[in-house]
């Protein structure tokens, strides 16, 4: 893995890391990850990914690691647009850098991102896996809207959001407590919570200007911009049965069910069973891996 510095469309730099010890290329894969996380913690997928022919880049994203907007957590304007746009940038230049078609995988917050990125650039990439992810127009995200542009109103948007993080993500952990791990809601795997736990760079809450950006932006989708997308786009839905950012899995069958409504014809939908948040990091990884590439050299 290397480690560059790219310009951003409104002149700020950010990190993106680099994943390609390739000898004969076959294809580009784009990651984007997870709320209060990094690119990094995709290095082991990443390799994989390498040694089956396919070069690897992911940013680290406006708020999180080497953040090119201020502090941990803090960002500046419409951070969720804004991280789209970023997004573009680098699928652009793996495009341009490897002669390439590009692929994009995006986890959670990462899916939610690409998502959009699907309604606005479709074009621009040949397929998409959409991981830990849901449908999110729903009550929950409603209310953290709400709560999140009063809470900016009055205490601006660089406070620390401890109030919607909790009202948002702090029921997550409670059908695992068992396991005695505060992030155990990601992952039945021990070792790799642990991790997650000990990084300075995962689970912190994020900004209020953060959330409501994210909230005010995944509200947004699911408009008449789907419309513009090519039905056979393909689309890899992937979850586990016990993900709670997707209601155990109800939030992402109402994706999947919101896609075919749209006429998509190249949808897939995938639920591991007994599978938490994080597929990548779960005991049953292997098995995640491989459909991931299946998907990819399928339609890659």
């Amino acid at each position: 893995m290397r480690s560059i510095k790219m310009d951003t469309f409104d002149g700020k730099r950010m990190n993106v890391n680099i994943w390609d010890d390739v000898t004969d290329i076959i294809g580009a894969v784009v990651i984007s990850h997870g709320m209060a996380e990094h690119s990094e913690r995709y290095d082991h997928f990443a390799r994989f990914l390498n040694e089956n022919g396919y070069v690897v880049l992911a940013d680290d994203h406006r708020g999180h690691r080497y953040n090119n907007a201020g502090a941990k957590g803090v960002v500046d304007g419409d951070s969720f647009l804004q991280t789209v746009e970023d997004m573009r940038t680098v699928v652009e230049f793996a495009a341009k850098t490897y002669n390439t078609d590009v692929c994009l995988i995006g986890h959670s917050y990462g899916s939610f991102l690409s998502q959009r990125f699907i309604e606005l650039y479709s074009g621009k990439i040949k397929a998409c896996i959409l991981s830990g992810t849901a449908h999110m127009k729903n009550p929950l995200i409603m209310a953290g809207n709400a709560i999140a542009g009063i809470q900016k109103a009055i205490f601006g948007g660089d406070k620390i959001g401890y109030f919607i993080n909790k009202l948002s993500f702090g029921a997550y952990n409670k059908p695992f407590e068992a396991q005695g791990q505060k992030f155990a809601w990601l992952s039945r795997d021990k070792e790799q919570v642990a991790k997650y736990e000990a990084d300075e760079y995962c689970g912190y809450p994020m900004s209020i200007g953060f959330y409501k950006s994210f909230f005010s932006g995944v509200l947004n989708m699911y408009g008449e911009a789907i419309n513009n997308v090519r039905k056979d786009f393909p689309i890899l839905i992937a979850v586990g049965s016990d993900d709670p950012v997707s209601n155990k899995a109800a939030l992402a069958n109402k994706l999947y069910q919101f896609y075919l409504e749209k006429g998509f014809t190249n949808v897939t939908y995938k639920v591991y069973d007994g599978a938490r948040h994080e597929i990548l990091n779960e005991t049953n990884k292997d098995e995640v891996y491989a459909d991931f590439l299946a998907f990819l050299k399928k339609n890659g």
